[in-house]
Protein backbone atom coordinates (compact mmCIF):
# COMPACT_ATOMS: atom_id res chain seq x y z
CA UNK A 1 0.00 0.00 0.00
CA UNK A 2 0.98 3.09 -0.17
CA UNK A 3 1.46 5.25 3.11
CA UNK A 4 1.23 9.14 3.93
CA UNK A 5 0.33 10.20 7.13
CA UNK A 6 1.59 12.77 9.59
CA UNK A 7 4.35 10.68 11.07
CA UNK A 8 6.50 7.97 9.86
CA UNK A 9 4.38 4.58 8.60
CA UNK A 10 6.18 1.37 7.79
CA UNK A 11 3.25 -1.11 5.58
CA UNK A 12 3.83 -4.33 4.39
CA UNK A 13 1.69 -5.05 1.03
CA UNK A 14 2.55 -8.52 -1.16
CA UNK A 15 3.22 -7.80 -4.79
CA UNK A 16 1.06 -9.57 -6.69
CA UNK A 17 1.18 -13.37 -7.12
CA UNK A 18 3.73 -13.04 -9.43
CA UNK A 19 6.34 -11.69 -7.22
CA UNK A 20 4.76 -12.92 -4.04
CA UNK A 21 6.72 -11.50 -1.47
CA UNK A 22 5.91 -9.18 1.31
CA UNK A 23 7.52 -6.04 0.89
CA UNK A 24 8.10 -3.10 3.83
CA UNK A 25 7.35 0.24 2.47
CA UNK A 26 8.74 2.90 4.59
CA UNK A 27 7.77 6.54 4.61
CA UNK A 28 9.52 8.98 6.73
CA UNK A 29 7.55 12.39 6.72
CA UNK A 30 9.21 16.12 7.09
CA UNK A 31 7.74 19.02 8.35
CA UNK A 32 5.12 20.60 5.88
CA UNK A 33 7.33 22.93 4.13
CA UNK A 34 9.37 20.37 3.16
CA UNK A 35 6.62 18.41 1.72
CA UNK A 36 7.40 19.72 -1.76
CA UNK A 37 10.43 18.04 -1.87
CA UNK A 38 9.73 14.80 -0.55
CA UNK A 39 9.08 11.79 -2.30
CA UNK A 40 7.12 8.47 -1.40
CA UNK A 41 8.15 5.58 -3.24
CA UNK A 42 5.31 2.59 -2.81
CA UNK A 43 7.52 -0.24 -1.58
CA UNK A 44 11.10 -1.51 -2.43
CA UNK A 45 10.19 -4.65 -4.75
CA UNK A 46 10.91 -4.58 -8.45
CA UNK A 47 7.06 -2.91 -8.59
CA UNK A 48 8.37 -0.08 -6.02
CA UNK A 49 10.31 1.80 -7.94
CA UNK A 50 8.19 1.35 -11.31
CA UNK A 51 7.84 5.09 -12.70
CA UNK A 52 4.67 3.70 -14.60
CA UNK A 53 2.78 2.94 -11.22
CA UNK A 54 -0.10 5.52 -10.67
CA UNK A 55 0.34 6.53 -7.07
CA UNK A 56 -3.02 8.11 -6.48
CA UNK A 57 -5.57 6.14 -8.52
CA UNK A 58 -6.44 2.68 -7.97
CA UNK A 59 -4.57 -0.50 -8.20
CA UNK A 60 -5.18 -3.49 -6.33
CA UNK A 61 -3.33 -4.92 -3.96
CA UNK A 62 -1.62 -7.63 -4.59
CA UNK A 63 -0.59 -6.12 -7.53
CA UNK A 64 -2.47 -8.27 -10.25
CA UNK A 65 -4.59 -8.09 -13.83
CA UNK A 66 -7.67 -5.69 -12.92
CA UNK A 67 -10.25 -4.32 -15.77
CA UNK A 68 -13.84 -2.96 -14.77
CA UNK A 69 -14.83 -1.69 -12.42
CA UNK A 70 -18.34 -3.17 -10.34
CA UNK A 71 -20.84 -2.66 -8.32
CA UNK A 72 -19.87 0.49 -6.36
CA UNK A 73 -21.90 1.58 -3.99
CA UNK A 74 -22.27 4.02 -0.66
CA UNK A 75 -23.66 2.45 2.63
CA UNK A 76 -25.06 4.78 4.64
CA UNK A 77 -24.71 2.71 7.78
CA UNK A 78 -21.31 2.92 7.83
CA UNK A 79 -20.21 6.18 5.61
CA UNK A 80 -18.54 4.30 3.44
CA UNK A 81 -17.80 3.56 -0.15
CA UNK A 82 -17.63 -0.29 -2.05
CA UNK A 83 -15.61 -0.65 -4.90
CA UNK A 84 -15.45 -4.07 -6.75
CA UNK A 85 -13.43 -5.15 -9.55
CA UNK A 86 -12.45 -7.42 -11.80
CA UNK A 87 -9.07 -9.21 -10.59
CA UNK A 88 -6.88 -11.72 -11.73
CA UNK A 89 -7.04 -14.95 -13.88
CA UNK A 90 -9.87 -16.26 -14.59
CA UNK A 91 -11.46 -13.04 -13.31
CA UNK A 92 -12.89 -12.71 -9.71
CA UNK A 93 -14.27 -9.75 -7.83
CA UNK A 94 -12.35 -7.89 -5.73
CA UNK A 95 -13.58 -5.49 -3.37
CA UNK A 96 -12.26 -2.46 -1.52
CA UNK A 97 -13.75 0.20 0.66
CA UNK A 98 -13.07 3.91 1.35
CA UNK A 99 -14.55 7.02 3.00
CA UNK A 100 -13.62 9.50 0.51
CA UNK A 101 -13.22 7.70 -2.97
CA UNK A 102 -9.60 8.44 -2.47
CA UNK A 103 -8.15 6.41 -0.25
CA UNK A 104 -9.04 2.63 -0.14
CA UNK A 105 -8.49 -0.32 2.05
CA UNK A 106 -8.33 -3.66 -0.02
CA UNK A 107 -10.44 -6.33 1.71
CA UNK A 108 -10.35 -10.17 0.86
CA UNK A 109 -11.77 -11.33 -2.72
CA UNK A 110 -15.68 -10.93 -2.50
CA UNK A 111 -15.92 -13.80 -5.19
CA UNK A 112 -14.53 -16.62 -6.34
CA UNK A 113 -15.13 -18.31 -8.96
CA UNK A 114 -15.71 -21.57 -6.95
CA UNK A 115 -19.06 -22.84 -8.44
CA UNK A 116 -19.74 -24.79 -11.59
CA UNK A 117 -21.91 -21.99 -12.90
CA UNK A 118 -18.89 -19.79 -12.83
CA UNK A 119 -15.86 -21.61 -13.12
CA UNK A 120 -15.16 -19.23 -16.32
CA UNK A 121 -14.98 -16.74 -14.18
CA UNK A 122 -17.19 -14.29 -11.86
CA UNK A 123 -17.61 -11.00 -14.08
CA UNK A 124 -18.72 -7.90 -14.58
CA UNK A 125 -21.77 -6.89 -12.81
CA UNK A 126 -23.60 -4.32 -10.40
CA UNK A 127 -24.84 -4.07 -6.54
CA UNK A 128 -28.68 -2.40 -6.02
CA UNK A 129 -29.34 -1.27 -2.67
CA UNK A 130 -32.67 -3.22 -1.18
CA UNK A 131 -34.33 -2.52 1.81
CA UNK A 132 -32.53 -6.02 2.68
CA UNK A 133 -29.00 -4.87 1.86
CA UNK A 134 -26.90 -4.93 -0.74
CA UNK A 135 -28.11 -6.87 -3.91
CA UNK A 136 -25.25 -8.29 -6.09
CA UNK A 137 -25.69 -9.76 -9.32
CA UNK A 138 -22.99 -10.74 -11.39
CA UNK A 139 -22.36 -12.98 -14.84
CA UNK A 140 -21.38 -16.10 -13.92
CA UNK A 141 -19.48 -18.10 -17.15
CA UNK A 142 -20.22 -22.04 -16.61
CA UNK A 143 -16.96 -22.95 -18.71
CA UNK A 144 -13.14 -22.08 -19.17
CA UNK A 145 -13.23 -21.89 -22.54
CA UNK A 146 -16.68 -20.49 -22.85
CA UNK A 147 -19.03 -19.17 -25.56
CA UNK A 148 -21.68 -16.40 -25.63
CA UNK A 149 -24.26 -19.34 -24.58
CA UNK A 150 -22.10 -19.91 -21.22
CA UNK A 151 -22.72 -16.52 -19.89
CA UNK A 152 -26.01 -16.64 -17.18
CA UNK A 153 -26.85 -14.00 -14.67
CA UNK A 154 -25.97 -14.79 -10.76
CA UNK A 155 -26.43 -13.08 -7.08
CA UNK A 156 -24.88 -12.95 -4.18
CA UNK A 157 -25.70 -11.40 -0.82
CA UNK A 158 -23.87 -10.31 2.50
CA UNK A 159 -22.93 -13.15 4.43
CA UNK A 160 -22.90 -11.05 7.62
CA UNK A 161 -24.95 -8.17 7.45
CA UNK A 162 -23.71 -6.48 11.13
CA UNK A 163 -19.63 -6.99 8.99
CA UNK A 164 -18.77 -2.98 8.41
CA UNK A 165 -17.15 -3.89 5.52
CA UNK A 166 -19.13 -6.48 4.45
CA UNK A 167 -16.29 -8.91 3.34
CA UNK A 168 -17.78 -12.51 3.28
CA UNK A 169 -20.44 -13.06 0.18
CA UNK A 170 -23.11 -15.71 -0.02
CA UNK A 171 -24.20 -16.71 -3.83
CA UNK A 172 -27.83 -17.51 -3.91
CA UNK A 173 -28.92 -21.62 -4.31
CA UNK A 174 -31.26 -20.56 -7.07
CA UNK A 175 -28.27 -19.74 -9.55
CA UNK A 176 -27.89 -18.78 -12.40
CA UNK A 177 -31.13 -17.07 -12.33
CA UNK A 178 -31.20 -15.86 -15.84
CA UNK A 179 -29.76 -19.05 -18.64
CA UNK A 180 -31.53 -17.51 -21.77
CA UNK A 181 -31.22 -15.44 -23.68
CA UNK A 182 -27.39 -15.15 -22.83
CA UNK A 183 -25.86 -12.27 -22.40
CA UNK A 184 -23.54 -10.22 -19.60
CA UNK A 185 -23.23 -7.15 -17.40
CA UNK A 186 -26.60 -6.78 -15.37
CA UNK A 187 -26.95 -3.30 -14.19
CA UNK A 188 -28.04 -1.59 -11.05
CA UNK A 189 -31.58 -2.37 -10.38
CA UNK A 190 -34.38 0.82 -10.11
CA UNK A 191 -38.20 0.61 -9.16
CA UNK A 192 -40.65 1.92 -11.12
CA UNK A 193 -43.66 3.52 -10.29
CA UNK A 194 -45.26 2.04 -13.34
CA UNK A 195 -45.03 -1.53 -11.56
CA UNK A 196 -47.03 -1.03 -8.64
CA UNK A 197 -45.24 -2.72 -6.87
CA UNK A 198 -41.49 -3.14 -5.00
CA UNK A 199 -40.10 -4.73 -8.07
CA UNK A 200 -36.62 -4.12 -9.47
CA UNK A 201 -35.67 -3.92 -13.14
CA UNK A 202 -32.16 -4.00 -14.44
CA UNK A 203 -30.90 -4.29 -18.39
CA UNK A 204 -28.09 -6.34 -19.29
CA UNK A 205 -26.18 -6.36 -22.57
CA UNK A 206 -26.65 -8.48 -25.50
CA UNK A 207 -25.55 -8.97 -29.06
CA UNK A 208 -26.84 -11.03 -32.29
CA UNK A 209 -25.17 -13.54 -33.58
CA UNK A 210 -23.95 -11.81 -36.75
CA UNK A 211 -22.47 -9.16 -34.55
CA UNK A 212 -24.11 -6.62 -36.10
CA UNK A 213 -26.72 -5.53 -33.75
CA UNK A 214 -26.40 -4.37 -30.08
CA UNK A 215 -28.95 -4.13 -27.44
CA UNK A 216 -29.97 -3.80 -23.46
CA UNK A 217 -32.56 -5.96 -22.30
CA UNK A 218 -34.94 -4.95 -19.90
CA UNK A 219 -35.28 -7.12 -17.10
CA UNK A 220 -38.27 -7.48 -13.97
CA UNK A 221 -38.12 -9.42 -10.43
CA UNK A 222 -41.17 -11.32 -10.03
CA UNK A 223 -40.44 -12.24 -6.15
CA UNK A 224 -39.81 -9.16 -4.77
CA UNK A 225 -41.47 -9.92 -1.03
CA UNK A 226 -39.21 -10.71 1.57
CA UNK A 227 -41.54 -12.99 3.10
CA UNK A 228 -40.42 -16.36 4.21
CA UNK A 229 -36.98 -14.80 5.16
CA UNK A 230 -35.67 -13.40 2.03
CA UNK A 231 -34.06 -16.30 0.68
CA UNK A 232 -35.60 -16.51 -2.40
CA UNK A 233 -36.06 -12.89 -3.01
CA UNK A 234 -35.20 -11.26 -6.16
CA UNK A 235 -34.50 -14.55 -7.74
CA UNK A 236 -37.15 -15.16 -10.53
CA UNK A 237 -36.69 -12.79 -13.99
CA UNK A 238 -39.10 -12.17 -16.77
CA UNK A 239 -38.30 -10.03 -19.82
CA UNK A 240 -39.43 -6.73 -20.58
CA UNK A 241 -38.40 -6.21 -23.98
CA UNK A 242 -35.76 -4.18 -24.86
CA UNK A 243 -34.45 -0.79 -23.36
CA UNK A 244 -32.51 0.39 -26.33
CA UNK A 245 -31.13 -1.43 -29.26
CA UNK A 246 -28.67 -0.59 -32.30
CA UNK A 247 -27.96 -1.99 -35.58
CA UNK A 248 -24.76 -0.33 -36.52
CA UNK A 249 -22.67 -0.70 -33.02
CA UNK A 250 -22.26 -4.41 -32.77
CA UNK A 251 -22.42 -6.19 -29.64
CA UNK A 252 -23.22 -3.74 -26.26
CA UNK A 253 -21.01 -4.35 -23.28
CA UNK A 254 -21.35 -3.16 -19.32
CA UNK A 255 -24.44 -0.77 -19.57
CA UNK A 256 -25.68 1.41 -17.41
CA UNK A 257 -28.80 3.11 -16.66
CA UNK A 258 -29.70 5.69 -14.42
CA UNK A 259 -31.32 8.96 -13.41
CA UNK A 260 -29.21 12.03 -13.43
CA UNK A 261 -29.60 13.44 -9.62
CA UNK A 262 -32.46 15.90 -9.75
CA UNK A 263 -34.25 18.10 -7.03
CA UNK A 264 -36.01 16.06 -5.11
CA UNK A 265 -33.80 14.08 -4.52
CA UNK A 266 -33.05 11.12 -6.44
CA UNK A 267 -35.91 8.49 -5.39
CA UNK A 268 -38.53 6.76 -8.09
CA UNK A 269 -37.00 6.23 -11.50
CA UNK A 270 -40.40 7.01 -13.12
CA UNK A 271 -40.81 10.33 -12.25
CA UNK A 272 -41.96 10.98 -16.44
CA UNK A 273 -41.11 12.88 -19.00
CA UNK A 274 -39.46 15.79 -17.55
CA UNK A 275 -36.84 13.33 -16.14
CA UNK A 276 -33.16 12.82 -18.04
CA UNK A 277 -31.87 9.25 -17.80
CA UNK A 278 -28.69 8.10 -19.20
CA UNK A 279 -27.91 4.90 -20.86
CA UNK A 280 -24.45 4.39 -21.30
CA UNK A 281 -22.80 1.33 -23.19
CA UNK A 282 -19.36 0.04 -24.13
CA UNK A 283 -18.83 -0.65 -27.62
CA UNK A 284 -16.07 -3.29 -28.35
CA UNK A 285 -16.92 -3.68 -31.66
CA UNK A 286 -16.89 0.32 -32.48
CA UNK A 287 -13.84 1.74 -31.27
CA UNK A 288 -13.46 0.16 -27.33
CA UNK A 289 -15.21 3.52 -26.11
CA UNK A 290 -18.33 3.82 -24.11
CA UNK A 291 -20.66 6.14 -25.19
CA UNK A 292 -23.64 7.48 -23.36
CA UNK A 293 -27.11 8.74 -24.76
CA UNK A 294 -29.49 10.60 -22.65
CA UNK A 295 -33.76 10.13 -23.04
CA UNK A 296 -37.03 10.31 -20.81
CA UNK A 297 -37.96 7.09 -18.95
CA UNK A 298 -41.90 6.84 -18.44
CA UNK A 299 -44.31 4.02 -17.97
CA UNK A 300 -41.49 2.02 -18.20
CA UNK A 301 -40.29 3.02 -21.62
CA UNK A 302 -37.37 5.02 -22.54
CA UNK A 303 -37.10 7.75 -25.60
CA UNK A 304 -34.29 9.09 -26.63
CA UNK A 305 -33.45 12.67 -26.88
CA UNK A 306 -29.29 12.60 -27.71
CA UNK A 307 -27.90 11.38 -30.49
CA UNK A 308 -28.04 7.69 -31.21
CA UNK A 309 -25.78 5.53 -29.48
CA UNK A 310 -21.98 5.19 -30.60
CA UNK A 311 -22.71 9.32 -32.16
CA UNK A 312 -18.38 10.40 -31.55
CA UNK A 313 -19.56 13.28 -29.69
CA UNK A 314 -20.95 11.54 -26.89
CA UNK A 315 -18.30 8.89 -25.73
CA UNK A 316 -17.98 9.42 -22.01
CA UNK A 317 -13.99 9.11 -23.15
CA UNK A 318 -12.14 9.38 -26.39
CA UNK A 319 -9.37 7.53 -24.96
CA UNK A 320 -8.88 4.01 -23.47
CA UNK A 321 -11.30 4.43 -20.94
CA UNK A 322 -13.38 1.27 -20.71
CA UNK A 323 -16.38 -0.95 -19.02
CA UNK A 324 -17.35 2.30 -16.78
CA UNK A 325 -19.77 2.00 -13.82
CA UNK A 326 -21.84 4.48 -11.93
CA UNK A 327 -23.49 4.00 -8.54
CA UNK A 328 -25.72 7.04 -7.12
CA UNK A 329 -23.79 8.74 -3.85
CA UNK A 330 -26.60 9.74 -1.73
CA UNK A 331 -24.15 11.29 0.62
CA UNK A 332 -23.49 13.94 -2.16
CA UNK A 333 -26.17 13.52 -4.27
CA UNK A 334 -24.46 13.12 -7.61
CA UNK A 335 -23.69 9.89 -9.92
CA UNK A 336 -19.86 9.03 -9.65
CA UNK A 337 -18.55 6.78 -12.24
CA UNK A 338 -15.10 4.85 -12.47
CA UNK A 339 -13.65 3.52 -15.78
CA UNK A 340 -11.01 0.82 -16.56
CA UNK A 341 -8.03 2.35 -17.75
CA UNK A 342 -6.34 -0.58 -19.92
CA UNK A 343 -2.38 -0.40 -20.77
CA UNK A 344 -1.38 0.80 -23.87
CA UNK A 345 1.33 -1.51 -24.34
CA UNK A 346 1.59 -5.17 -24.69
CA UNK A 347 0.62 -6.96 -21.69
CA UNK A 348 -0.27 -10.95 -20.74
CA UNK A 349 -3.87 -10.49 -19.44
CA UNK A 350 -2.97 -14.11 -17.78
CA UNK A 351 -0.30 -13.52 -16.28
CA UNK A 352 0.37 -9.63 -16.54
CA UNK A 353 5.05 -9.23 -17.29
CA UNK A 354 5.06 -6.26 -15.45
CA UNK A 355 4.30 -7.46 -11.80
CA UNK A 356 0.18 -5.66 -12.37
CA UNK A 357 -2.04 -4.44 -15.15
CA UNK A 358 -4.93 -1.76 -15.26
CA UNK A 359 -5.84 1.30 -13.24
CA UNK A 360 -9.22 2.72 -12.36
CA UNK A 361 -10.06 6.14 -13.36
CA UNK A 362 -10.40 9.37 -11.11
CA UNK A 363 -13.79 8.90 -9.77
CA UNK A 364 -15.79 11.37 -12.14
CA UNK A 365 -19.44 13.18 -11.79
CA UNK A 366 -22.06 12.59 -14.14
CA UNK A 367 -23.41 16.14 -14.25
CA UNK A 368 -26.20 16.93 -16.87
CA UNK A 369 -24.99 19.99 -19.25
CA UNK A 370 -26.90 22.02 -21.98
CA UNK A 371 -28.69 20.39 -24.86
CA UNK A 372 -29.16 17.32 -22.99
CA UNK A 373 -25.53 16.70 -22.77
CA UNK A 374 -23.65 15.19 -20.10
CA UNK A 375 -20.14 16.31 -18.74
CA UNK A 376 -17.84 14.66 -16.41
CA UNK A 377 -15.50 16.56 -14.02
CA UNK A 378 -13.38 14.45 -11.71
CA UNK A 379 -14.56 14.64 -8.21
CA UNK A 380 -13.92 17.81 -5.69
CA UNK A 381 -12.26 15.79 -3.19
CA UNK A 382 -8.88 15.38 -5.56
CA UNK A 383 -8.06 18.49 -4.46
CA UNK A 384 -7.24 16.78 -0.71
CA UNK A 385 -4.43 15.22 -3.13
CA UNK A 386 -2.68 18.57 -3.56
CA UNK A 387 0.57 19.32 -1.38
CA UNK A 388 -0.17 22.82 -0.73
CA UNK A 389 3.21 24.45 -0.44
CA UNK A 390 3.75 23.29 -3.77
CA UNK A 391 1.89 25.32 -5.77
CA UNK A 392 2.58 27.43 -8.40
CA UNK A 393 1.04 30.14 -10.48
CA UNK A 394 2.12 31.58 -13.81
CA UNK A 395 0.56 34.27 -15.62
CA UNK A 396 0.26 35.67 -19.21
CA UNK A 397 3.55 33.68 -20.41
CA UNK A 398 4.80 34.28 -23.35
CA UNK A 399 2.89 33.35 -26.58
CA UNK A 400 5.15 32.38 -29.31
CA UNK A 401 5.08 29.54 -32.15
CA UNK A 402 6.98 26.49 -30.80
CA UNK A 403 7.19 24.63 -27.48
CA UNK A 404 8.80 25.45 -24.29
CA UNK A 405 9.41 24.19 -20.61
CA UNK A 406 7.76 26.18 -17.69
CA UNK A 407 9.08 25.70 -14.29
CA UNK A 408 7.43 23.01 -11.71
CA UNK A 409 8.05 21.90 -8.20
CA UNK A 410 7.72 18.15 -9.38
CA UNK A 411 11.51 17.56 -10.32
CA UNK A 412 11.29 13.91 -9.27
CA UNK A 413 8.11 11.87 -10.56
CA UNK A 414 5.34 12.16 -12.59
CA UNK A 415 2.45 13.09 -9.89
CA UNK A 416 1.23 16.20 -10.94
CA UNK A 417 -2.27 18.56 -11.28
CA UNK A 418 -2.07 21.10 -14.43
CA UNK A 419 -5.04 23.61 -14.60
CA UNK A 420 -4.06 26.46 -17.46
CA UNK A 421 -5.91 29.06 -19.42
CA UNK A 422 -6.41 29.41 -22.96
CA UNK A 423 -7.77 32.23 -24.66
CA UNK A 424 -8.43 30.54 -28.71
CA UNK A 425 -8.13 31.92 -32.29
CA UNK A 426 -9.59 30.35 -35.25
CA UNK A 427 -6.76 28.34 -37.11
CA UNK A 428 -4.63 27.77 -34.12
CA UNK A 429 -3.38 24.32 -32.25
CA UNK A 430 -2.33 24.96 -28.73
CA UNK A 431 -2.20 23.44 -25.16
CA UNK A 432 0.12 22.02 -22.19
CA UNK A 433 3.22 19.16 -23.03
CA UNK A 434 3.49 17.05 -20.18
CA UNK A 435 6.06 14.42 -18.97
CA UNK A 436 8.54 16.13 -21.20
CA UNK A 437 11.91 15.86 -20.90
CA UNK A 438 14.73 18.94 -21.07
CA UNK A 439 15.45 18.19 -24.13
CA UNK A 440 12.18 17.84 -25.68
CA UNK A 441 13.02 13.81 -26.74
CA UNK A 442 9.74 12.64 -25.27
CA UNK A 443 6.46 14.60 -24.53
CA UNK A 444 2.43 13.99 -24.42
CA UNK A 445 1.13 17.22 -26.48
CA UNK A 446 -2.70 17.37 -24.39
CA UNK A 447 -3.93 20.44 -26.90
CA UNK A 448 -7.04 21.30 -28.75
CA UNK A 449 -7.28 22.77 -32.37
CA UNK A 450 -9.68 25.93 -33.17
CA UNK A 451 -11.41 25.98 -36.45
CA UNK A 452 -14.39 28.25 -34.68
CA UNK A 453 -16.00 28.50 -31.40
CA UNK A 454 -18.14 25.57 -32.22
CA UNK A 455 -15.96 23.23 -34.05
CA UNK A 456 -12.85 22.68 -31.72
CA UNK A 457 -10.94 19.21 -31.66
CA UNK A 458 -9.60 18.29 -28.54
CA UNK A 459 -6.39 15.58 -28.55
CA UNK A 460 -3.61 13.93 -26.64
CA UNK A 461 -0.92 12.97 -28.72
CA UNK A 462 1.30 10.36 -27.37
CA UNK A 463 3.50 10.03 -30.59
CA UNK A 464 6.68 11.39 -28.68
CA UNK A 465 5.77 10.49 -25.40
CA UNK A 466 8.46 7.37 -25.42
CA UNK A 467 11.20 6.04 -27.09
CA UNK A 468 10.60 2.60 -26.13
CA UNK A 469 10.15 0.75 -29.03
CA UNK A 470 7.77 -1.77 -27.34
CA UNK A 471 4.97 1.31 -27.17
CA UNK A 472 5.27 2.24 -31.00
CA UNK A 473 1.75 0.78 -32.25
CA UNK A 474 0.30 2.60 -29.52
CA UNK A 475 1.47 6.21 -29.95
CA UNK A 476 -1.36 8.03 -32.05
CA UNK A 477 -2.97 10.97 -31.20
CA UNK A 478 -6.78 10.08 -30.00
CA UNK A 479 -9.36 12.52 -29.46
CA UNK A 480 -12.87 13.97 -30.34
CA UNK A 481 -15.01 17.14 -30.66
CA UNK A 482 -15.22 19.85 -28.01
CA UNK A 483 -18.70 20.58 -26.98
CA UNK A 484 -18.01 23.97 -25.21
CA UNK A 485 -18.79 26.93 -26.78
CA UNK A 486 -16.57 30.09 -27.08
CA UNK A 487 -13.47 30.48 -27.55
CA UNK A 488 -11.68 30.24 -23.88
CA UNK A 489 -10.65 26.57 -22.67
CA UNK A 490 -10.03 25.29 -19.29
CA UNK A 491 -7.75 22.77 -19.05
CA UNK A 492 -7.16 20.46 -16.31
CA UNK A 493 -4.64 17.55 -16.38
CA UNK A 494 -3.50 15.03 -13.80
CA UNK A 495 -0.72 12.95 -14.51
CA UNK A 496 0.30 9.66 -12.50
CA UNK A 497 2.95 7.80 -13.53
CA UNK A 498 1.48 5.93 -16.87
CA UNK A 499 -1.82 7.85 -16.78
CA UNK A 500 -2.87 11.08 -18.11
CA UNK A 501 -6.63 12.16 -17.68
CA UNK A 502 -7.34 15.57 -19.10
CA UNK A 503 -10.77 17.59 -18.64
CA UNK A 504 -11.87 20.25 -20.88
CA UNK A 505 -13.77 23.05 -19.57
CA UNK A 506 -14.82 20.76 -16.38
CA UNK A 507 -15.39 17.83 -18.74
CA UNK A 508 -17.41 18.77 -21.93
CA UNK A 509 -14.86 16.39 -23.18
CA UNK A 510 -12.48 14.30 -21.45
CA UNK A 511 -9.38 12.28 -23.00
CA UNK A 512 -7.57 9.72 -21.25
CA UNK A 513 -4.01 7.94 -22.35
CA UNK A 514 -1.08 5.82 -20.81
CA UNK A 515 2.13 6.53 -21.35
CA UNK A 516 5.67 5.46 -20.75
CA UNK A 517 8.48 7.62 -21.11
CA UNK A 518 12.03 6.50 -20.59
CA UNK A 519 14.90 7.67 -18.24
CA UNK A 520 14.13 9.92 -15.40
CA UNK A 521 14.04 12.86 -16.78
CA UNK A 522 10.37 12.77 -18.65
CA UNK A 523 8.90 14.98 -15.59
CA UNK A 524 8.57 18.70 -16.99
CA UNK A 525 5.53 20.40 -17.60
CA UNK A 526 5.46 22.88 -21.24
CA UNK A 527 2.91 24.90 -23.31
CA UNK A 528 3.20 24.88 -26.98
CA UNK A 529 1.70 26.69 -30.26
CA UNK A 530 1.64 24.59 -33.16
CA UNK A 531 0.41 27.37 -36.28
CA UNK A 532 1.72 30.64 -36.71
CA UNK A 533 -2.07 31.61 -35.25
CA UNK A 534 -1.21 32.02 -31.47
CA UNK A 535 -3.35 31.23 -28.08
CA UNK A 536 -2.84 33.15 -25.59
CA UNK A 537 -2.05 31.50 -22.30
CA UNK A 538 -3.72 33.30 -19.61
CA UNK A 539 -2.33 31.10 -16.40
CA UNK A 540 -0.88 28.37 -15.65
CA UNK A 541 -0.86 26.53 -12.19
CA UNK A 542 0.80 23.13 -10.85
CA UNK A 543 0.60 21.19 -7.89
CA UNK A 544 2.83 18.02 -7.06
CA UNK A 545 -0.10 15.39 -5.79
CA UNK A 546 0.59 13.01 -2.81
CA UNK A 547 0.23 9.11 -2.54
CA UNK A 548 -3.12 7.96 -2.02
CA UNK A 549 -3.36 5.42 1.01
CA UNK A 550 -4.13 1.84 -0.64
CA UNK A 551 -3.28 -0.57 2.05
Amino acid sequence: GFCLNRFSVCCNMRVGSLIGLRMPIAVHLAPLFLLPFLVVLPGSSSNANDPYLAWYHFIPRPFDWMNDPNGPFYDPSTKKYHLFYQYSTPRLWGHAVSYDLLNWQVLPIALYNDKHYDVGGVWSGSVTMTQEGPLLLYTCVAALNWTNQDQHQCMARPANLSDPDLVQWTKSDKNPLITTPWGRDPTTGWTSSADGDSSLRIVFAYGTTNHKDGAAIEWKSLNSSSAGGGGGQFTKWTRDGFLSASSTTGMWECPDFYKLPQTPPHDDDDDGPSVTHVLKASLEQVDRRDYWVTGTYSKNKFSLVSGAMGTPSQRFDHGPFYASKSFFDQKRNRQVVFGWLPEERPVNANAPQYGWAGVQSLPRVVQLADNFRIKTPPITEVTSLRITPSHKMYSNLQSVQGRFLIPTTNNLRRQIEIIAKFKLVAGADCGLSVAATPEWNQYTDVGIKVQNSTAKHAYIDTTKSSRNPITAPYRKAMGGPLMSEGMSLNLRVFVDGSVVEAFYDDGYSVITRRIYPLGTDAVGVGVYNNEAALCEVESVETWWLRAAFIQ
